[in-house]
């Protein structure tokens, strides 16, 4: 063997750290290829959260009434009712509401809009008067423009006049397939409607509206309906509803915050004051929709 001299021995060396150096570094590059790779196919977080709610439209639906189904869904054990804006509605039948029209009361409500296919008024709640005609009140959708719609709470005290709405304008491309909370308020004079917690608008009925309602009109609000009118089936809503509640008094802001901050999870331990009417529609399957707030004011 040809014995080296110190300069080749130095100039092997640098090559073999070389090597060692070249091959390293590419095994880097490959490892960062590949992950980048993984990361782009698994869904973060908030993308995996919002698939999970996206794949809850396809689940089975599960008959839960005449013309009324359930659509049940896998996330969060949760369900809600889907109605099919043609005849659709669920009505209170049983119990007592404890509702009158010169007191105060709350609507409240989660709703997924899937499509409005005219101009007439289509109702998430609405209230029937006892006598069978005015006034009512209707927490509700309809068309605004071509590219706006809008969510209001309206009440109606007579067929002329004495109708008055408070609401929010909501953009064509916000508007559908979106799930919103939406709480109307009557306090003896003023509507007030929020949207997914905020306080949106504020509309008073004038003093000889509320004379006539107080006086001439007075009436025990039962039954409720839920997302339709048996009179008149062009107000029957294309939609998802969830977490119907109702309440005998007027919810402060703070409130309508508390129960959107809660979503769309059956919650016992919101506000139960006055509360007469909780439909969470969980049942999954049978007829009769149940009412939570432990006063039997069920469902058909």
């Amino acid at each position: 063997m040809e014995n080296k001299t110190p300069k080749e021995i130095f100039n092997a060396i640098v090559v073999a750290i070389m090597v060692i150096v070249f091959l390293v570094i590419g095994a880097l590059i490959v490892s960062s290829i590949l992950n980048i790779s993984t990361t782009n196919c698994s869904p973060s977080a908030s993308s995996s959260s919002s698939q999970s709610l996206l794949t809850q439209s396809t689940a089975t639906l599960t008959p839960i009434g005449e013309g009324i189904t359930s659509n049940s869904a896998e996330a969060n054990n949760n369900s809600w009712m889907e109605f099919d804006g043609v005849n659709d509605f669920v009505e209170t039948n049983t119990g007592d509401l404890n509702l009158n029209y010169s007191n105060n009361f709350s609507f409240s409500s989660w709703v997924n809009i899937n499509s409005i296919t005219s101009a007439d008024q289509k109702n998430i709640i609405h209230s029937i008067n006892s006598s069978g005609s005015f006034p009512y009140f209707d927490l509700a959708i309809r068309n605004q423009s071509g590219t706006q719609k809008r969510f209001y709470f309206r009440g109606q005290f007579n067929s002329t006049g004495c109708d008055k709405t408070a609401e929010q304008i909501i953009n064509d491309e916000d508007f559908f397939n979106e799930w919103y909370h939406v709480v109307g308020s009557w306090n003896g004079s003023t509507l007030f409607i929020y949207l997914n917690g905020d306080l949106n608008d504020t509309t008073v009925h004038s003093p000889s509206c509320i004379n006539r309602l107080n006086s001439e009109q007075i009436g025990i609000i039962n039954p409720l309906q839920i997302g339709g009118n048996s009179v008149f089936a062009e107000t029957t809503i294309d939609a998802g509803i969830d977490e119907v509640r109702v309440y005998n008094r007027t919810l402060s802001d703070a409130e309508a915050l508390e129960i959107y901050n809660s979503g769309r999870l059956a919650n016992s331990s919101l506000p139960s004051d006055g509360l007469v009417l909780w439909y969470s529609f969980n049942e999954g399957s049978g007829t009769v929709v149940r009412d939570k707030s432990g006063l039997g004011n069920d469902g058909v």
